[in-house]
Protein backbone atom coordinates (compact mmCIF):
# COMPACT_ATOMS: atom_id res chain seq x y z
CA UNK A 1 0.00 0.00 0.00
CA UNK A 2 2.84 2.42 0.75
CA UNK A 3 4.48 2.01 -2.65
CA UNK A 4 1.12 2.46 -4.38
CA UNK A 5 0.54 5.62 -2.33
CA UNK A 6 3.91 7.06 -3.36
CA UNK A 7 3.14 6.32 -6.98
CA UNK A 8 -0.32 7.89 -6.68
CA UNK A 9 1.43 11.04 -5.43
CA UNK A 10 3.98 10.93 -8.29
CA UNK A 11 6.83 10.62 -5.80
CA UNK A 12 9.83 9.08 -7.57
CA UNK A 13 10.99 5.85 -5.93
CA UNK A 14 14.61 5.05 -6.82
CA UNK A 15 14.90 1.85 -4.78
CA UNK A 16 14.69 0.24 -1.39
CA UNK A 17 17.04 -0.75 1.42
CA UNK A 18 16.67 -4.06 3.24
CA UNK A 19 18.94 -6.68 4.83
CA UNK A 20 18.73 -8.60 1.53
CA UNK A 21 16.74 -8.41 -1.73
CA UNK A 22 15.02 -11.73 -1.05
CA UNK A 23 11.44 -11.69 0.16
CA UNK A 24 10.71 -8.23 -1.20
CA UNK A 25 7.30 -7.58 -2.70
CA UNK A 26 8.26 -4.34 -4.38
CA UNK A 27 8.01 -5.58 -7.96
CA UNK A 28 10.25 -3.59 -10.27
CA UNK A 29 11.79 -1.39 -7.54
CA UNK A 30 15.52 -2.16 -7.29
CA UNK A 31 17.29 -3.18 -4.09
CA UNK A 32 19.96 -0.58 -3.20
CA UNK A 33 21.65 -2.49 -0.39
CA UNK A 34 21.31 -3.01 3.33
CA UNK A 35 21.00 -0.23 5.92
CA UNK A 36 24.73 0.54 5.71
CA UNK A 37 24.19 1.81 2.14
CA UNK A 38 21.90 4.60 3.39
CA UNK A 39 24.98 6.79 3.85
CA UNK A 40 25.49 6.78 0.06
CA UNK A 41 22.26 8.69 -0.63
CA UNK A 42 22.47 12.15 -2.17
CA UNK A 43 22.06 15.05 0.25
CA UNK A 44 18.70 15.99 -1.28
CA UNK A 45 17.19 12.52 -1.06
CA UNK A 46 14.29 11.76 1.24
CA UNK A 47 13.46 8.34 2.62
CA UNK A 48 10.24 6.58 3.57
CA UNK A 49 10.25 4.00 6.34
CA UNK A 50 8.66 0.91 4.79
CA UNK A 51 8.91 -1.27 7.90
CA UNK A 52 5.44 -2.02 9.25
CA UNK A 53 4.47 -3.41 12.62
CA UNK A 54 2.83 -6.79 12.97
CA UNK A 55 2.10 -6.36 16.67
CA UNK A 56 5.39 -4.65 17.51
CA UNK A 57 6.87 -1.43 16.24
CA UNK A 58 10.36 -2.07 17.64
CA UNK A 59 11.99 -2.80 14.25
CA UNK A 60 10.31 0.22 12.64
CA UNK A 61 11.39 2.50 15.49
CA UNK A 62 14.97 1.15 15.28
CA UNK A 63 15.16 1.88 11.53
CA UNK A 64 13.81 5.37 12.15
CA UNK A 65 16.38 6.02 14.89
CA UNK A 66 19.31 4.88 12.72
CA UNK A 67 18.21 6.98 9.74
CA UNK A 68 17.51 10.05 11.89
CA UNK A 69 20.92 9.74 13.57
CA UNK A 70 22.50 9.67 10.11
CA UNK A 71 20.79 12.99 9.33
CA UNK A 72 18.49 11.59 6.65
CA UNK A 73 15.24 13.38 5.88
CA UNK A 74 11.90 11.59 5.96
CA UNK A 75 9.18 12.16 3.37
CA UNK A 76 5.70 12.71 4.83
CA UNK A 77 3.13 10.70 2.87
CA UNK A 78 -0.54 11.71 2.61
CA UNK A 79 -2.65 9.57 0.29
CA UNK A 80 -4.88 11.63 -2.04
CA UNK A 81 -7.91 9.65 -0.83
CA UNK A 82 -7.37 10.46 2.85
CA UNK A 83 -8.77 13.43 4.77
CA UNK A 84 -6.45 15.54 6.92
CA UNK A 85 -7.92 18.65 8.53
CA UNK A 86 -5.96 21.84 7.87
CA UNK A 87 -5.47 22.32 11.60
CA UNK A 88 -3.89 18.88 12.12
CA UNK A 89 -0.12 18.61 12.60
CA UNK A 90 1.89 15.88 10.88
CA UNK A 91 5.39 14.98 12.00
CA UNK A 92 8.21 14.27 9.61
CA UNK A 93 7.80 10.89 7.91
CA UNK A 94 4.19 10.38 8.99
CA UNK A 95 2.20 8.13 6.65
CA UNK A 96 -1.51 8.83 6.20
CA UNK A 97 -2.88 6.07 3.97
CA UNK A 98 -5.97 5.68 1.78
CA UNK A 99 -9.38 6.25 3.36
CA UNK A 100 -7.99 7.42 6.68
CA UNK A 101 -9.16 10.55 8.48
CA UNK A 102 -7.14 12.87 10.72
CA UNK A 103 -9.42 15.32 12.50
CA UNK A 104 -9.35 18.87 13.77
CA UNK A 105 -6.26 19.80 15.84
CA UNK A 106 -4.98 16.21 15.89
CA UNK A 107 -1.22 15.85 16.27
CA UNK A 108 0.54 12.98 14.53
CA UNK A 109 4.16 12.34 15.53
CA UNK A 110 7.21 11.51 13.47
CA UNK A 111 7.16 8.27 11.48
CA UNK A 112 3.60 7.36 12.54
CA UNK A 113 1.43 5.15 10.32
CA UNK A 114 -2.27 5.96 10.10
CA UNK A 115 -3.23 2.93 8.06
CA UNK A 116 -6.05 2.45 5.54
CA UNK A 117 -9.46 3.43 6.85
CA UNK A 118 -8.22 4.42 10.31
CA UNK A 119 -9.70 7.47 12.05
CA UNK A 120 -7.93 9.83 14.44
CA UNK A 121 -10.53 12.26 15.75
CA UNK A 122 -10.19 15.85 16.96
CA UNK A 123 -7.51 16.85 19.47
CA UNK A 124 -5.97 13.37 19.62
CA UNK A 125 -2.21 12.93 19.87
CA UNK A 126 -0.26 9.98 18.42
CA UNK A 127 3.37 9.65 19.54
CA UNK A 128 6.35 8.99 17.29
CA UNK A 129 6.76 5.63 15.55
CA UNK A 130 3.29 4.41 16.54
CA UNK A 131 0.97 2.53 14.17
CA UNK A 132 -2.79 2.96 14.04
CA UNK A 133 -3.80 -0.15 12.09
CA UNK A 134 -6.45 -0.39 9.39
CA UNK A 135 -9.97 0.39 10.56
CA UNK A 136 -8.95 1.45 14.07
CA UNK A 137 -10.75 4.48 15.52
CA UNK A 138 -9.43 6.94 18.10
CA UNK A 139 -12.23 9.12 19.45
CA UNK A 140 -11.55 12.76 20.31
CA UNK A 141 -8.88 13.81 22.80
CA UNK A 142 -7.15 10.40 22.87
CA UNK A 143 -3.45 10.25 23.70
CA UNK A 144 -1.20 7.50 22.31
CA UNK A 145 2.44 7.26 23.43
CA UNK A 146 5.47 6.45 21.31
CA UNK A 147 6.12 3.11 19.60
CA UNK A 148 2.62 1.79 20.27
CA UNK A 149 0.58 -0.49 18.01
CA UNK A 150 -3.20 0.01 17.94
CA UNK A 151 -4.60 -3.16 16.36
CA UNK A 152 -6.84 -3.75 13.39
CA UNK A 153 -10.40 -2.48 13.91
CA UNK A 154 -9.88 -1.52 17.55
CA UNK A 155 -11.72 1.36 19.22
CA UNK A 156 -10.46 3.85 21.81
CA UNK A 157 -13.08 5.99 23.55
CA UNK A 158 -12.80 9.72 24.06
CA UNK A 159 -10.24 11.03 26.52
CA UNK A 160 -8.38 7.74 27.07
CA UNK A 161 -4.56 7.66 27.31
CA UNK A 162 -2.51 4.71 26.08
CA UNK A 163 1.18 4.72 27.00
CA UNK A 164 4.35 4.09 25.04
CA UNK A 165 5.47 0.63 23.84
CA UNK A 166 1.95 -0.79 24.12
CA UNK A 167 0.11 -3.28 21.93
CA UNK A 168 -3.68 -3.07 21.67
CA UNK A 169 -5.10 -6.23 20.14
CA UNK A 170 -7.24 -6.38 17.02
CA UNK A 171 -10.88 -5.54 17.69
CA UNK A 172 -10.22 -4.36 21.25
CA UNK A 173 -12.35 -1.63 22.81
CA UNK A 174 -10.29 0.56 25.13
CA UNK A 175 -12.35 2.35 27.78
CA UNK A 176 -9.67 2.80 30.48
CA UNK A 177 -6.18 4.30 30.43
CA UNK A 178 -3.44 1.79 29.54
CA UNK A 179 0.03 2.20 31.12
CA UNK A 180 3.37 2.03 29.28
CA UNK A 181 4.53 -1.36 28.07
CA UNK A 182 1.14 -3.06 28.29
CA UNK A 183 -0.48 -5.50 25.88
CA UNK A 184 -4.27 -5.26 26.16
CA UNK A 185 -6.94 -7.27 24.35
CA UNK A 186 -10.69 -7.85 24.40
CA UNK A 187 -13.95 -5.98 24.89
CA UNK A 188 -13.46 -4.07 27.04
CA UNK A 189 -9.65 -4.21 26.68
CA UNK A 190 -7.85 -5.78 29.63
CA UNK A 191 -4.10 -6.10 30.23
CA UNK A 192 -2.68 -9.37 28.99
CA UNK A 193 0.90 -8.56 29.97
CA UNK A 194 3.16 -5.70 30.91
CA UNK A 195 6.80 -5.36 29.87
CA UNK A 196 9.23 -5.08 32.74
CA UNK A 197 10.73 -1.63 32.96
CA UNK A 198 14.36 -1.26 33.99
Amino acid sequence: MLLETLRALDVPVIGFFAPSPEGSRLGDVPWLGDDTALSELDDGAEIVNGVGSAGSVERRAAVHAVAAAAGLRFHTVVHPHSIVDDSAELGSGAQILAGSIVGVAARIGEDVIINTGAIVEHDSVVGACSHIASGAVLAGDVSIGESTHIGLGSRVIQGVSIGSSCVIGAGAVVIYDIPDGTTAVGVPARPLSTKARG
